[in-house]
């Protein structure tokens, strides 16, 4: 169970270097940048276009939530035969990342003040 909270330990340590680093630099705005075409004012990725909303925001999450559901099931079903053993951890991680990270990013997004790039004036939002 030590490895399990190593691999906690160096993912929360890889986002707190991520946040700072992009909290200190431009470097969210230059990667937003590659996505906005400034001429047209609209993103590469139009939320309204049904296969690229499908591709990029609506089928990630249903994935997510499949991967999870498979994964809980596997879980139960299959949770005490020997062979999985040495895999449990791994996968309760797995199973625990799946949950609480949608949950977590949408917690800290209704509780801080940074806005989605779409609502900034520099890509033609009111903030």
């Amino acid at each position: 169970m030590t490895r399990v909270y190593r691999h906690i330990q160096f993912a929360l340590l890889g986002l707190a270097a991520c946040a700072w680093c992009f909290e200190l630099s431009d470097a969210d705005l230059w990667l937003q940048d590659l996505f906005y075409n400034f001429n047209t004012h609209q993103w590469l990725v139009d939320r309204h276009d049904h296969f690229l909303r499908t591709l990029f925001y609506d089928g990630p999450k249903a994935l997510l939530t499949s991967l999870a559901l498979m994964l809980l099931i596997g879980l139960l079903a299959l949770g005490r035969r020997p062979g999985l053993a040495k895999y449990r951890g791994g996968l309760l991680l797995l199973l625990l990342a799946l949950l609480v990270v949608p949950g977590t990013i949408t917690s800290l997004k209704n509780m801080t003040n940074v806005a989605c790039p779409a609502a900034i004036t520099r890509y033609d939002g009111d903030i």
